[in-house]
């Protein structure tokens, strides 16, 4: 705690004595939600000044053309403005020059599954994937991952051989999902006042980002507490910059009644934005919502879609929905081979309902008469999968299908005894036994 206030005190004193001599605009709330107050000849265009300020004036009668290579890029630059995605900031002593001092942020969501770009491993490579994206030749004069706090960040700093430009590239580990990326251009004059700009956009965001590298894992601790007015305001600060964990979350919560005013469409809706970034278990749930009509008519059949494109990723509980309505027939043509698989599939994971279910259904095979079931019961309980791993009773059942005649089974207890598989102490008698029995 103490280092943590002197560093904010010597950022503090740092900005204070570079600022000393410029006048700053009033302070003006971020649509990322930090507060900031610039040097007044800069031009702040976000969601807050053109709905406000601007008056819905276009970027050309704001004379802003000039800092977009071309109208439909200046078009796409609006409509995430107004959605509050991006920020830019111009320095307007550079008008006539095309604004070349400029600054943006961005909130670049992470796909589940993707690489992590914001890492040390990047630096390396930093140069060549910069020249594929520009199309351009540049030179990297700096790149450096910081990880001293809990915010990680990526900095590089590079020039490109057509201009004489200088861009400053930030990117920010905010969540686990999210990267906050502050791109700044500037020429080779006014290097210093430029830098002080950046310097209190970089402190406005890590004071105020300090706490969220931990929201979702502090939201979920709270959540499992069942403090959950507490969880949904956690949850709440991730999803308004769009993090797929709080988006979750605050479905969760809506879904079950857990809060006031709870609402299944709401639920939806959050499902649905945290399924579209690649969270598997949003998906699962929005086959949940589907299968019993939570907020949208019932559709069983988008259910096992939604079920089934969850499972394919691995995810075990969605393996077992598919499995359900694959053995029954719902919302797809009946397939109990293909749904003992899969429910196979998820209790290997330790799922307890697939676990079960495949319990029964063997008991109940082999009550009729099937000896492999013996078997594949056997395994259940030799493997522990999504039941309670018991050593003697799946050599019990083993046995049984061995006894009564299963040649599965007895190469399996060859395999057990000669090998010490499943935990089993290795027997060369038995295993000879079995081979005898075999043969």
């Amino acid at each position: 705690m103490v280092y943590g206030m002197k560093k904010t005190l010597s950022i503090t004193l740092l900005l204070s004595v570079l600022c000393s001599h410029v006048s700053f605009a009033d302070t003006y709330r971020s649509a990322l939600g930090f507060e900031l107050s610039l040097p007044d000849q800069w031009l702040v265009l976000s969601r807050e000044t053109i709905s406000n300020a601007y008056d819905g004036k276009t970027l050309d009668e704001l004379g802003l053309s000039k800092a977009f290579s071309n109208a439909d890029d200046a078009a796409k630059a609006r409509n995430k403005i107004e959605k509050g995605k991006v920020e830019y900031y111009f320095d307007t002593d550079k008008h006539s020059s095309g604004f070349v001092r400029s600054i943006n942020l961005q909130i670049i969501q992470r796909i589940a599954g993707a690489a992590d770009t914001t890492s040390g491993t990047s630096c390396p490579n930093i140069e060549e994937q910069l020249r594929n994206f520009h199309k351009d030749n540049l030179n990297v004069s700096h790149c450096e991952f910081n990880t001293t706090d809990d915010i990680h960040q990526l900095t590089y700093i590079y020039t490109k051989t057509n201009d004489s430009l200088t861009h400053y590239h930030h990117e920010y580990q905010i969540t686990p999902n999210i990267v906050l990326l502050m791109v700044a251009i500037t020429d080779t004059e006014g290097v210093t006042e430029f830098g002080v700009t950046q310097k209190l956009i970089i402190s406005a965001i890590r004071e105020f980002f300090s706490e969220y590298p931990m929201l979702s894992k502090v939201s979920n601790e709270l959540y499992a507490q069942q403090k959950y007015t507490q969880a949904y305001d956690a949850a709440m600060k991730l999803a308004t910059i769009g993090d797929q964990d709080g988006e979750y979350l605050l479905a969760l919560m809506h879904e079950h009644n857990y809060i006031a005013n709870s609402n299944h469409k709401t639920a939806h809706e959050y499902y649905l934005s945290a399924a579209s970034k690649g969270n598997m278990l949003a998906v699962n749930n929005l086959g949940n919502l589907y299968f019993f009509g939570k907020g949208v008519s019932k559709d069983i059949a988008k259910s096992a879609t939604l079920y089934k494109q969850a499972a394919t990723t691995g995810l075990a509980v969605a393996q077992t929905n598919y499995a359900g309505l694959l053995f029954k027939g719902q919302g797809v043509d009946a397939n109990p081979n293909k749904a003992v698989a899969w429910y196979l599939k998820a209790a290997r994971q330790g799922d307890t309902q697939a676990g079960n279910f495949l319990n029964t259904l063997y008991l109940k095979e082999a009550s009729s008469g099937n000896i492999e079931a013996w078997r594949m019961l056997a395994a259940l309980y030799l493997e522990g999968a999504g039941v309670n791993k018991d050593i003697r009773t799946g050599l019990q059942y083993l046995q049984r299908a061995a006894n009564s005649g299963s040649t599965s089974a007895r190469e399996l207890l060859v395999i057990i005894y000669t090998q010490g598989r499943f935990g089993v102490e290795r027997n060369e008698n038995l295993a000879q036994k079995w081979r005898q029995v075999i043969n």
